[in-house]
């Protein structure tokens, strides 16, 4: 069987699953809500701030080359390394260098998309080098040995008794339905797992060309934690991922955050 196949059996069978569905259902109705209030709280003019937000990212695109350029100058000046990958070979490849450099032993990885992209959690499984997701969602579908389910929510699909189940497997807590203790749970799982780090990875929301500055948003405070953990500090992210300046960020950070998430700018190099 083909790789579409099983997608497509697979599919099949979970859109036939009604409390699958209940379980999406209510995790992209309670987003929404939170986008909404956000939208209110944040902005008075929602089209107007999303249009700003196009014609700098317009910008951006047409001059893609030099900002670039300049970001790498920038980044560099601090003392960090830029390394280009054209291919997910090419990115595995710089990365097994990193890692044998550096004899990384144990990493801890804020949620990243370019990651998943490239394969690193099984290449990081493939080398015996221990890899801890430290985002909930991410952490949840780790345990479960699952992918993640959404680039915003990777466990959207879990209901808060299967998470409770994973949880007392793997961390040996009583089984609960609140929320509240198991996120207690996974933080206690995590705090000493930040502290022993060898190498934090972290994704990206902007690359910042005018100072060399890479910024992410968060609501867990994984990310930043994640950014000082370790010995040895890697960004993993695609070239899209760029601005000019630190002030065009602002507009657009919204279209990056839901309901109560904060954004965190890192103002140096990584």
């Amino acid at each position: 069987m083909t790789e579409k196949s099983k997608f497509i059996k697979a599919a099949k069978e979970k859109s036939a699953n009604h409390q699958h569905r209940q379980k999406l259902t209510k995790a992209i109705s309670t987003y929404n809500t939170s986008v909404t209030s956000m939208k209110s709280r944040q902005f008075k003019e929602w089209e107007d701030t999303r249009k700003l937000a196009a014609q700098i990212k317009g910008y951006v695109i047409e001059n893609i080359d030099n900002l670039l350029q300049s970001f790498e100058k920038k980044i560099t000046e601090s003392g960090a390394e830029v390394i280009w990958a054209e291919t997910i070979t090419q990115a595995q490849n710089y990365i097994r260098n990193i890692l044998r450099d550096h004899n990384i032993k144990t990493v801890v990885k804020s949620k990243s998309m370019t990651t998943e992209e490239i394969g690193l959690n099984e290449l990081l499984e493939e080398l015996e080098i221990k890899n801890y997701e430290t985002d909930l969602g991410e952490l949840i579908v780790q345990l479960a040995n699952e992918k993640p389910y959404h680039i915003v929510t990777p466990a959207m699909h879990k209901s808060t008794s299967e998470i409770a189940e994973l949880f007392h497997h793997h961390f040996g807590i009583d089984i609960t339905d609140d929320p509240e203790k198991l996120t207690l749970a996974a933080r206690n799982h995590l705090r000493e797992k930040f502290a022993l780090a060898d190498l934090g990875i972290t994704g990206a929301n902007f690359l910042i060309a005018e100072n060399g500055a890479i910024s992410i948003t968060e609501n867990e405070g994984n990310g930043v934690l994640t950014m000082a953990a370790g010995r040895t500090q890697s960004t993993c992210c695609h070239c899209r991922h760029r601005e000019s300046s630190t002030q065009n960020i602002r507009p657009i950070t919204v279209f990056t955050s839901a309901g109560n998430e904060r954004h965190r700018a890192v103002h140096h190099g990584i």
